[in-house]
């Protein structure tokens, strides 16, 4: 079990406060600090969600002392592969300039997508997207209406030239879900890799219909 200087030290390097931590976790923030100050007091089960909330922030546990993971290629697998994705997302762009949270994702049938994703950690994530300015584009097979929030986030390229294979730019990263049972999620951290995938990105925006038909949501979302 991790420690409380361990937590300390992870949230050092995150730069998060308690609250932060908490937030992140899904937890009160009372146990945190009590851990943290007394090291006692607290469920087993708790401090393993705090460890696992740190270790998808990026944080890896060593002997006595915390890292962040040095992977350029990180892989999740199972049925939080999704979940984990999102969060990366979040993690990642909060932290660039405002100008900079740009959100591209190419191939995406939101129909698949929505049979496999966990709905109330999906809403979570539009939130905290609407909460930290993330500005989203998807690039749709034609005629594809399946809108998960505003039709203008989105554009119909051919089907000729539509990949089943969701990729998503993000920062210097640039992810990707194979539809396995259960899911998996590839995240590729590097600089040059993600400038190419989002000029790949925006030549095939610029290319692309804007959709015609009246804005439709799936599931009543707007």
């Amino acid at each position: 079990m991790i420690t409380p200087e361990q937590i300390r030290a992870a949230r050092g390097l995150l730069g998060w406060s308690q609250q932060e931590l908490a937030d992140f976790a899904i937890l009160s923030v009372d146990p945190i600090k009590k851990y943290e100050k007394h090291g006692t007091g607290v469920r087993r089960s708790t401090v393993d969600q705090v460890e696992s909330a740190l270790e998808r922030a990026g944080i890896e546990f060593i002997e006595n002392g915390v890292r962040k993971k040095k992977d350029k290629v990180i892989i999740h697998e199972g049925p939080d592969a999704i979940a984990r994705l999102f969060d990366d997302i979040i993690l990642t762009l909060k932290e660039l300039p405002l100008s900079e949270r740009n959100l591209d994702i190419f191939g995406v049938d939101e129909e698949v997508f929505l049979r496999n994703c966990d709905l109330e950690k999906l809403e979570e994530h539009i939130e905290q997207r609407k909460y930290f300015s993330i500005k989203q584009r998807i690039l749709l097979k034609a005629g594809d209406t399946n809108f998960v929030g505003s039709s203008r986030t989105y554009r119909w390229m051919p089907e000729e030239y539509f990949s089943i294979t969701p990729t998503f730019v993000y920062g210097h990263k640039v992810a990707t879900i194979l539809w396995e049972i259960p899911p998996e999620v590839i995240i590729i951290s590097n600089e040059l890799f993600s400038q190419e995938r989002r000029r790949n990105f925006e030549m095939a925006w610029n290319a692309a219909e804007i959709p015609h038909k009246p804005e439709t949501t799936t599931n009543g979302r707007k």
